[in-house]
C-alpha cells in the first residue's frame, strides 16, 4: 500500500469536555517525560535527518575499516569490507555512526521506496535472517530473537527485529545485540542496522527521524 502525506484536521467544535480532559492529561504526561538527549545528523543529499544520542559520531568507511582491523577479528573485518564493497558496487548510500567507547555502531542504508504492511512481517524477518547467515559467521554463537514486529500507522511503517547473541565458550556477561529497523515513509525507505553490547530502547529516536 503506497504511503500518503499526513493530514491533520482539527474539529474544535466537536470536541467534548471529556475529550478536552483526556487531551490535557496526555499533554501533562508528555511534559513529564524526561527530555530525550541527542542531536540530528543530516544524510547528505537524501533530505533525511536522523536523531541519535549525543555520543554517536559520523564515521567514514575508511575509519570504520580501521576500527575493524584494530579489533583483530579477521573474519568480521573481511565480511564487513566485502559488504561495503557490494554496497558501493550497487550504487547505494550507506552512512555509519558509532559510539566506539561502548562498542556501538549504527549503519543507515538508503533504499528504494518499499511499502509494506503488518502481513509482511514474517517475510521481512526471513530476509533479515538470511542476511545474517550470509554476512556473519554465527556457527559458534547462540542466537535469540528478542523482538520482531511491524509498527506505525497508515502512512508510516516500521519493521523492527532485535537479536541477542552469546558465545557459550565465553562468560554470560559477554553478549551483544543487533537491532534492525526498516522505515518507510514519504516515498523513502531507510534500513538501519545497529550493533551494541547492551539492549537499547531506540524507538524514541526513531520517532524523531525526519524524512
Amino acid at each position: 500500500m503506497k504511503l500518503k502525506h499526513l493530514f491533520f484536521f482539527l474539529f474544535l467544535s466537536l470536541i467534548s469536555c471529556q475529550q478536552v480532559i483526556e487531551g490535557t492529561s496526555k499533554v501533562v504526561r508528555e511534559q513529564a517525560k524526561p527530555k530525550l538527549k541527542g542531536k540530528y545528523h543530516s544524510l547528505q543529499k537524501e533530505n533525511v535527518k536522523i536523531f541519535l544520542p549525543d555520543e554517536f559520531k559520523y564515521i567514514t568507511h575508511e575509519e570504520y575499516k580501521n576500527v575493524l582491523k584494530q579489533s583483530g577479528d579477521s573474519t568480521l573485518y573481511n565480511a564487513e569490507v566485502q559488504r561495503l564493497d557490494n554496497i558501493k558496487i550497487n550504487d547505494k548510500k550507506l552512512y555509519i555512526f558509532g559510539y566506539l567507547e561502548s562498542a556501538s555502531t549504527l549503519n543507515v542504508l538508503v533504499e528504494k521506496y518499499l511499502p509494506f504492511d503488518k502481513e509482511d512481517g514474517k517475510y521481512l524477518l526471513g530476509i533479515i535472517s538470511t542476511i545474517q547467515k550470509n554476512t556473519y559467521n554465527l556457527k559458534d554463537l547462540d542466537t535469540e530473537l528478542k523482538e520482531a514486529r511491524v509498527m506505525g500507522n497508515k502512512n508510516l511503517k516500521i519493521f523492527k527485529a532485535i537479536y541477542k547473541f552469546t558465545n557459550p565458550s565465553f562468560p554470560a556477561s559477554q553478549k551483544f545485540f543487533r537491532h534492525y529497523y526498516l522505515i518507510s515513509y514519504n516515498k523513502k525507505t531507510l534500513f538501519l542496522n545497529m550493533e551494541s553490547a547492551q539492549l537499547i530502547d531506540f524507538d524514541p529516536y526513531l520517532e524523531k527521524i525526519k524524512m
